[in-house]
């Protein structure tokens, strides 16, 4: 009995410690989200698998497929690195409500943690706020980089015949917590 035990506890923990790193977009499934067709073309390309068409011109394709990848990485990085300071703002000002709630409730003050929430809420949409000309500036390096794919794709025997990417306004997360998630902490 005390093995099952055991055995289930690892279990629970192993499923537990996964469960956040399986739930995290990497970057590679973004990049994919942004650029739907790119990514599989360049799926192909890698693959060896592209048509007649743009098989003589594999090494263009490509090289035009790592330009891509490179561009998003890139823009991924500047926003990464833009957000992480408002990302700490949001990380504090959620602790200090946390304490301060606690704090209230240890007073027998709901009231104060209810304000406590509400103050909370408003510096997180502030910080949204915020974070907009980011993700503005990420969309606008990713539309940059998919027109300059299309257009070296284009360029190739059979490139022509290829629907290319729309606009997509896949952004990366923001880390930032929910309403709801708030909402959990006043509770």
């Amino acid at each position: 009995m005390r093995r099952l035990v055991w055995g289930l506890m690892l279990i629970v923990l192993a499923v537990a410690a996964l469960a956040p790193a399986a739930s995290a977009a990497s970057p590679a499934e973004g990049f994919e989200k942004v650029f739907p067709r790119a990514a599989k073309l360049c799926e192909r390309a890698d693959a060896g698998k592209l048509g007649k068409a743009l098989k003589p011109d594999a090494r263009k394709v490509k090289a035009a497929c790592a330009k891509l990848r490179k561009r998003y990485s890139d823009a991924l990085a500047r926003f990464d690195a833009a957000a992480a300071p408002l990302r700490q703002q949001a990380a504090d000002a959620r602790k200090q409500a946390r304490a301060d709630c606690l704090q209230a409730r240890r007073n027998r003050d709901l009231s104060a943690c209810k304000g406590i929430t509400q103050a909370l809420r408003t510096r997180i949409g502030e910080i949204r706020n915020q974070m907009r000309p980011l993700y503005e500036a990420f969309r606008q390096s990713n539309q940059a980089a998919r027109q300059e794919f299309w257009k070296a794709i284009r360029k190739l025997r059979g490139g022509k015949a290829l629907k290319p990417d729309t606009a997509n306004d896949a952004a990366p997360a923001d880390g930032l917590p929910t309403d709801a998630e708030l909402d959990g902490d006043a509770a």
